[in-house]
């Protein structure tokens, strides 16, 4: 595209867009940002809007400070509003990803001190083709391949990069034409940096395999664009149908029958929004081999109850017919809960732990149950024994049996598994054990058949267990 073509453009596109605007435009001084201030400088008569320039020193480069000197003795000979800050604290590591968020962060707050409507970025096709380049070696993500958008919502206004039609090529052309002077960085040649990389030997191969490769790169990331804002809807419908979240403690939960009737690219799709959505209401992070472990779980697990961990306690968890995905306190729980040698039951009851309180009674008595466990959850059961007798608790452990007949009794873990216990009750379960040490109850879960014998010196006992998560 001729010079003289690239204004007429970039007139055609834009001359009616910011009527009565007022734009902050961000300057490096790199060929990029003069030749976009030029065009915005033509084009404000006729555009009718206002523009100011934004520059940040990075105190990177020698040269910085020169820089900025010309930029600002410019702008006054322009009659251009000039905004400028110094980044003092440059960080010894990830320097880049630090660089811009100090410089867009000047950029907000300069936006919002002034009431400037948008703030203009000199990306082009080049810097779009070499981010969606990036992308796809970094990650799978569809989201995640969208390149740059070229207007989106910012501080009180919008980010507006009107250069994204225009190649590197076309800009310098430009401003070969125009003679504007400009400043090269030389960090933009070193091949330390992966987009440098790509810039200067990737990209031109590309290009030469098709000239029209970075124009395509845009066309893509413009319909793969629309593409995921379609997937997000029909995404945000299955997860409001799907999911259940408990927000104390925060909990995300959704029966896993009405999830396999889905098909299998909405299960694929469904993934990875709802740990996008994790991942920005929480803080938590996941990654790929993680969930890639959960769809191969799904598809191809057999098994009731497994679990995959992720990051800073954080678990998915699969209890029969339920997936649940939230922080894991079970170990913990399980530690300051267990109760290896059986303890007596005091008569008037007592807390196993914060959140727990048993206590065996006589039936024609009254129960006195504490303040703090009178709102919590309860399961009450009578049972017959024989008069005076003492009972003692512990916690289930392994090889228990439990006496549901005459002639018949049963492990309590297979009793569990037949029953589909989730994993985290079966580790907070209780035995009532009689004073020649056999189990009377699962606690919270049935009387044992001992409990019920019909001998003639027995009295009817209550049996009363609460929690705040029953």
């Amino acid at each position: 595209m001729a010079a003289v073509n690239l204004f007429a453009e970039f007139q055609k596109q834009y001359q009616r867009s910011w009527q009565q605007e007022k734009i902050l435009v961000a300057v490096s001084g790199g060929v990029d940002s003069i030749v976009l201030l030029n065009l915005l400088q033509r084009l404000a008569p006729a555009g009718n809007f206002k523009l100011a320039v934004a520059h940040v020193n990075h105190n990177l480069r020698a040269e910085s400070v020169m820089e900025a000197d010309y930029l600002r003795k410019f702008c006054q000979q322009a009659g251009l509003a000039f905004y400028e800050t110094s980044w003092e604290e440059v960080p010894t590591s990830g320097v880049e990803v630090a660089a811009r968020e100090f410089r867009y962060q000047f950029f907000a707050e300069t936006m919002l001190q002034n009431d400037f409507s948008l703030l203009m970025t000199a990306h082009h096709g080049d810097d779009l083709a070499e981010t969606i380049l990036m992308k796809l070696i970094r990650g799978g993500h569809l989201e995640n391949f969208v390149g740059i958008s070229p207007r989106q919502p910012f501080a009180n206004g919008q980010l507006v990069r009107p250069l994204l039609p225009f190649t590197k090529a076309e800009l310098r052309a430009y401003a070969a034409e125009q003679q504007l002077d400009y400043f090269e960085d030389a960090s933009n040649q070193s091949v330390l940096y992966q987009r440098n990389r790509l810039r200067q030997q990737v990209l031109p191969l590309l290009i030469e395999e098709n000239p029209r490769m970075v124009a395509h790169l845009a066309e893509f990331s413009t319909k793969l664009a629309a593409a995921n804002q379609l997937v997000a809807e029909e995404m945000t419908q299955l997860y409001q149908t799907l999911v259940q979240k408990q927000t104390s403690p925060v909990s995300y939960q959704l029966n896993l029958s009405n999830f396999l009737a889905y098909s299998q690219p909405r299960q694929e799709l469904f993934w990875d929004y709802f740990f996008e959505r994790v991942r920005s209401e929480t803080g938590m992070v996941g990654k790929n081999s993680q969930l890639n472990q959960v769809k191969e779980l799904l598809e191809n697990s057999q098994a009731p109850q497994w679990q995959v961990d992720f990051a800073d306690g954080w678990q998915l968890r699969r209890r029969y017919q339920r997936l649940i995905f939230e922080k894991s306190v079970v170990a913990e729980t399980i530690e300051k809960n267990e109760i290896v040698k059986a303890l007596p039951l005091p008569e008037e009851g007592i807390f196993i732990n914060e959140t727990s309180w048993l206590a065996i009674f006589p039936t024609d008595q009254p129960i006195p149950i504490p303040k703090k466990a009178q709102e919590w959850s309860a399961w009450q059961q009578e049972f017959r024994y024989p008069k005076n007798s003492r009972f003692f608790y512990r916690s289930r452990q392994a090889g228990d049996f439990i006496q549901l007949s005459s002639e018949m009794r049963k492990k309590i873990r297979r009793y569990f598994i037949d029953e589909k216990i989730p994993t985290e009750k079966r580790a907070e379960a209780l035995v009532i054990l009689s004073d020649e040490g056999q189990i009377l109850v699962l606690v919270p879960h049935l009387l044992s058949y001992l409990s019920i014998a019909p001998e003639t010196d027995t009295i009817h006992y209550t049996l009363l267990y609460r929690a705040k998560n029953l």
